[in-house]
């Protein structure tokens, strides 16, 4: 079943209209900003000042304001502070979004599986029990 990612150009069409919006960064992103000598934590407050379409790729990107410093992060690495229908819009888009990426990584892999198989194996098939394993590894399946 294929997810179906809300349209970003609707959301960020009321995102811009209501800007300034506020939020955290999510304790995985926080962790990467850190490591790049950033200094935040998940409670810290940032300012959403703008926001960009990155299509199927990027997703929604958020310009956010932190210390001085401007930064561009993903919408779903971002978790934002208050109430009312935007805040609502804001949270199923990041839902849908996570699903969708989840779905995409999982078909990125079987496909990359199959590819193996198919490079490795001289065929589509899986390989016989007992037999060695496609993967060159050497282990028995």
């Amino acid at each position: 079943m294929m997810l179906q990612v809300p349209s970003g150009s609707q959301l960020m069409k009321e995102m811009l209209e209501s800007l300034p919006l506020y939020c955290h960064s999510t304790k995985s992103n926080t962790k990467a900003l850190m490591a790049q000598g950033l200094r935040l934590s998940d409670k810290t407050r940032l300012e959403v000042v703008g926001v960009y379409d990155f299509g199927d790729a990027g997703g929604v990107m958020c310009e956010v304001k932190l210390n001085g410093k401007v930064l561009i992060m993903s919408l779903t690495g971002l978790d934002f502070i208050g109430n009312g229908s935007i805040y609502e819009k804001i949270a199923k888009y990041k839902t849908a979004r996570i699903g969708w990426l989840k779905q995409e990584e999982l078909r990125d892999r079987e496909k990359g599986i199959a590819e193996r198989i198919k490079i490795i194996g001289g065929s589509s098939s899986l390989p016989p029990r007992n037999g060695l394993c496609p993967c060159g590894s050497g282990k028995k399946v």
